[in-house]
């Protein structure tokens, strides 16, 4: 779903910054998908525990982001 802005399509990439499931599979090269998912969600767990988009650089002002 340009994994990132939560439009539940996995495939589709709407702008050139969006993730999508491609991305993440060819991230996840060399293990599984299942391994890269579970790291990803550990790692943003970490992210959002320590104040999410405040420590990302990122704005509250935008619903979904980091």
């Amino acid at each position: 779903m340009c994994l990132n802005c939560g439009c539940g399509e996995p495939e589709t990439r709407h702008k050139e910054s969006d993730i999508t499931l491609e991305d993440v599979r060819q991230a996840s090269a060399g293990t599984s998908m299942d391994v890269t998912l579970q790291n990803m969600r550990t790692s943003l767990d970490k992210i959002a525990a320590s104040g999410g988009s405040q420590s990302m650089g990122g704005s509250d002002d935008q619903p979904g982001t980091l």
